[in-house]
């Protein structure tokens, strides 16, 4: 059949047509007399349908290099509830890339998942571990960690949710391609002795390095090379991963070997995240967060960059009691035509004891509302927050928000003009550092904000 360039944007959508009457050919008593929608019914008629519903009668499918002219294997999703299956013969463990195009990607949103022998998933995506991507509907980077056959299903997202919408119709075709993986870590690699690269060329792109811990307490190093100055580096993992009992933690340090993050439970608890990072060499490493290693313990890593922004204000030292910084102030208004005001701030504990000072003004009848982050990048500061009136004397003081650093929600309504203070320190023996890293929003503003 002929199929199609990529495309470059999918979204997910409802395709209905619950269709199982005979096509044009209504007698048959093999399915090659059936349109390619269509297989011999028990009936000896031809149904709209297909074979490779199951691992018994899963489709052998091998690797291509030219997935756009000569993908791995073509199909469709044309029943309710539809789920192919492809059979695919690993001679060794090898990583591999497995991707489907969709023909029409705003109605069919293709999930693949790859099975072991016994029908485990052992790995499976809906987009891409960062979400929907140009040019593909799904990317999988996995790892198969023995030889022998492997299964690798496709299917429209609303069947793998169970959900009410299911997309599905004769002319759903995807095409699914099966490539080579090479850019992993190897044995034996060392922080001065990286085993794998990423050159950062582009802010638009997204580098993957897959990484095996073959042994209890293994490192594995990846070099990171950013072109850009103030501008983040970004590491994701994948949400779930069934076949891999990794934990992921990884660390990112700068050539002189200073620790900038240090994030654990990479995926599952969202990316680890340098920000205003400059040009330079970068050195990721990754492991078990219970030092754990094995054939089991295998994982993709995605790397980027991207364009922020300068909405963040940074800190300037000395940031103390005695010299507050004011940053800048948004004068916004809500689409109710509410009025307010919002201060984004930026900065790290950078020496033993360094604590930061902000101030914002506030009008009669605003409420206060700061909301911090650091910890769920791979901040290791554990950091604190008092709010001061402009006698100096301490109104509140924050509770831990969604990522462990400190939320103040509306506080309020401020009974008269005044210039409120912000301090921010680190408590509990935390590390000092430039990984004592922080972000933090405040809003001054005459409604309650629904907490976070």
């Amino acid at each position: 059949m002929t199929l199609f360039l990529l495309l470059n944007l999918f979204a997910c959508g409802e395709r209905v047509d619950d269709s199982n009457t005979s096509d044009a050919t209504p007698e048959c008593t093999e399915d090659v007399q059936c349109s390619e929608a269509s297989i011999c019914g028990d009936d000896d008629n031809c149904v709209v349908g297909d074979r490779d519903n199951d691992i018994q009668s899963a489709t052998t499918v091998f690797k291509t290099t030219d997935p756009e002219d000569s993908p791995s294997a073509e199909g469709i999703i044309q029943t309710r509830g539809d789920v192919d299956y492809y059979a695919f013969e690993a001679l060794e463990p090898q990583w591999v890339r497995i991707q489907t195009v969709s023909e029409l990607p705003e109605e069919l949103d293709t999930v693949v998942a790859v099975l072991d022998a016994s029908g485990g998933v052992h790995a499976w995506v809906d987009d891409f571990a960062t979400g929907s991507i140009n040019n593909y509907d799904s990317v999988l980077h996995a790892y198969l960690p023995t030889a022998g056959t492997w299964y690798i299903t496709v299917q429209d997202r609303g069947t793998w949710f169970d959900l009410d919408d299911e997309a599905f119709a004769t002319d759903l075709y995807y095409q699914l391609s099966i490539l080579d993986f090479s850019n992993t870590t190897t044995e034996t690699d060392a922080a001065d002795n990286p085993s794998a690269d990423v050159d950062i060329t582009s802010g638009g792109s997204i580098y993957t390095v897959g990484v095996n811990l073959e042994a209890p307490g293994d490192v594995d190093y990846i070099t990171v090379q950013l072109p850009y100055g103030d501008a983040p580096i970004e590491v994701y993992g994948m949400t779930e991963l069934p076949g891999s009992d990794a934990r992921i933690r990884v660390t990112l340090a700068d050539s002189d070997g200073t620790l900038l993050t240090d994030k654990r439970n990479l995926g599952e608890e969202g990316p680890a995240a340098y920000f205003g990072a400059q040009e330079g060499t970068y050195t990721l490493a990754a492991t078990d967060a219970f030092d754990g290693g094995g054939a089991n313990h295998w994982f993709p890593l995605y790397v980027r960059t991207r364009a922020e922004g300068d909405h963040y204000t940074l800190e300037i030292e000395p940031n103390d009691a005695d010299n507050v910084q004011a940053p800048p102030i948004d004068e916004l208004t809500t689409n109710g035509g509410s009025a307010y005001n919002r201060v984004w701030m930026q900065g790290a504990f950078g020496e033993t004891g360094d604590e930061d000072w902000y101030e914002m003004p506030a009008v009669t009848g605003d409420r206060l509302t700061v909301r911090c982050d650091g910890s769920i990048f791979g901040s290791t500061g554990d950091m604190q927050l008092e709010l001061m009136d402009g006698s100096g004397a301490v109104v509140a003081t924050a509770t831990d928000g969604n990522d462990a650093m400190p939320d103040l929600e509306n506080f309020g309504p401020i009974a008269a003009d005044d210039t409120y203070t912000v301090r921010l320190f680190n408590e509990n023996d935390a590390a000092f550092g430039a990984s004592s890293f922080y972000r933090c929003i405040w809003f001054a503003t005459t409604f309650e904000i629904a907490a976070n």
